[in-house]
């Protein structure tokens, strides 16, 4: 891994922290301006610096004597105010906290209850939203070590913190830390009953819920539908809560945002938005939530195929065709009036081939239920128009597919050729030159 790049290296001779070439001393100088300013001045040499301790400082009293500071740190004291040290400080050590070792050198001086000192500076000077959103930086970077995070676990000024700026933050770039936070914990298996504890309570999951529907910030975007994908399977009980508390009409809304101009999301964030939408399609209960509200299901059917139609890439189209697949094998009339849609249909047929098998096996899901004989479609003639003439590449695929996909596509074009005899059959059929869309 390369070392972060704006941090000093080790000068030749000085003693380093393990393998690391980054300088010990400037970490511990780094470390110190994030203390309040009363108690950096007690720290009076590098000898001093070198063997504090940071829990001890915490824990003095403010009216410490003040220290003659040296020529060097008067400059830069005149042309920066503390709360900049602290950010620029913050700075080198959110990159150092990329390295697990240096993670644990900060840990055991006692980083952790100084960035909560730092998030908790309620009264006058408040800490600006560019410093706290470095300590949650760190914060999430240090999470990823087991043992840090099992630390942070025991820490109910923790709870407080983070309950505090997700219901009062409005910055986008400090709540995308705090939601890397959440997510890291929840990730990690041996600390993730404490978060999902946390992120469970009704009150958060609304507040999370808000942010992801509400965001047009793409960062903060990704960080909550990625927390929101870990706890939905994380945790059957919290999957059932969201779906009452009406995440896909949410989703739906993200999908579209109607009534945003100019707004359009990556492909990136849309895969993970229709991420959340497969992880809920594998249960129950988010079909018992279709049935009892009819207009939603619609709505989320028709935004799925013209989220299909809309994207060009394969993971976006991948991870749609899947959750309609899985959605047609519960309910196959509520998806097949919207996939029969000669747009859908072509979009679909421009997979073929594939060689990611989750896809295939979607795919042909969908072609069994658009192939299916229904009486007063609308789609009919455009239905059998796209099948017929892809009938040769799917006869070739069907050939390639896993052993136990071959009776799927046996019925697909068994389905095919029944429904392209029946409409030849008709009395009145004729050969139409123009298809409707």
């Amino acid at each position: 891994m390369e070392q972060p790049t704006h941090l000093p290296f080790a000068p030749p001779g000085k003693h380093t922290h393990s393998n690391s070439t980054i300088d010990k001393s400037h970490i511990l100088e780094c470390l110190i301006k994030l203390m309040p300013a009363e108690q950096q001045d007690s720290v009076q040499s590098m000898q001093q610096m070198r063997s504090f301790d940071t829990k001890q400082l915490i824990e003095m009293e403010c009216d410490l004597s003040e220290v003659q500071l040296s020529e060097e740190s008067k400059q830069t004291e005149c042309k920066k105010s503390l709360e900049e040290e602290k950010i620029e400080a913050g700075c080198c050590l959110w990159d150092l906290t990329l390295l697990p070792e240096q993670s644990t050198f900060l840990h055991e001086h006692h980083i952790i209850p100084l960035l909560i000192y730092n998030l908790n500076r309620f009264v006058p000077p408040l800490p600006s939203s560019r410093l706290c959103e470095i300590c949650l930086g760190i914060l999430a970077n240090m999470a990823s070590v087991e043992a840090i995070n099992q630390e942070l676990c025991k820490r109910k000024d923790l709870d407080s913190t983070m309950n505090y700026y997700l219901f009062h933050s409005k910055d986008p770039a400090l709540l995308t830390e705090l939601m890397r936070l959440l997510t890291v914990g929840v990730s990690m298996e041996s600390t993730k009953q404490y978060w999902i504890h946390f992120t469970s309570k009704d009150k958060i999951l609304r507040q999370i819920l808000s942010i992801f529907r509400n965001t047009l910030n793409e960062n903060l975007m990704e960080r909550t539908s990625s927390l929101l994908h870990y706890v939905l399977y994380t945790s059957h009980q919290v999957l059932f809560k969201l779906i009452d508390f009406s995440l896909i009409p949410a989703i739906i809304e993200v999908l579209t945002h109607d009534g945003v101009i100019g707004f359009h999301l990556s492909a990136h964030i849309a895969d993970l938005v229709l991420r959340l939408l497969e992880v809920c399609s594998l249960q129950s209960h988010y079909y018992k939530y279709l049935e009892e509200n009819s207009e939603v299901a619609k709505n989320l059917v028709q935004c799925i195929c013209k989220t299909i139609m809309d994207y060009e890439s394969s993971s976006v189209i991948s991870t749609a065709t899947v959750v309609l697949a899985n959605m047609g094998l519960e309910d196959p009339q509520l998806i097949q009036q919207f996939i029969q849609s000669r747009m859908v249909l072509k979009t679909l047929m421009d997979q073929i081939p594939t060689e990611d098998e989750e896809l295939q096996a979607g795919l042909w899901q969908l072609l069994r239920i658009a192939s299916l004989p229904t009486e007063n479609n609308p789609h009919q003639q455009n239905t059998i128009l796209v099948l017929t003439s892809h009938v040769d590449k799917l006869s070739e695929e069907s050939r390639r597919v896993p052993s136990e996909m071959k009776s799927l596509c046996a019925t697909v074009l068994d389905q095919i050729q029944a429904m392209e005899a029946h409409h030849m059959e008709m009395p009145d059929n004729r050969d139409h030159t123009s298809v409707p869309h």
